[in-house]
């Protein structure tokens, strides 16, 4: 490989992992309103009482003494969605911690 061959691949590699941190922040801040999401709904399910419930199709709100405490949305409760965030996440990780090795100077989180 060239010299110039093997600049270009090293700037790729580069940039792919810059790209994969910043889908990776993505996802983890996905994962945690998901997990907020279903940990709220989750609560209140095991304390029901004194909750006020709207169960619409697109959406469910709980609320308690005027005041929202939790709402979940179809993809919350969607098997498909959650196990491919969670595929994706594994996946990105994966792949951050070959590369990570080459770039590892870096002060990217």
């Amino acid at each position: 490989m060239s010299d110039e061959a093997e600049k270009a691949a090293h700037w790729d590699a580069l940039q792919e992992f810059r790209e994969l941190k910043r889908h990776r922040d993505l996802i983890i801040d996905a994962m945690g309103r998901l997990g907020k999401a279903l940990g709220d709904f989750a609560y209140v399910l095991q304390h029901p009482r004194g909750c006020a419930f709207d169960a619409q199709p697109n959406e469910i709100i709980i609320g308690r003494e005027q005041r929202a405490v939790a709402r979940v949305e179809p993809t919350h409760l969607n098997w498909e969605t959650a196990s491919n965030l969670v595929a994706d996440y594994t996946a990105t990780m994966r792949r951050i911690a070959e590369l990570e090795p080459r770039f590892r100077d870096l002060n990217e989180g």
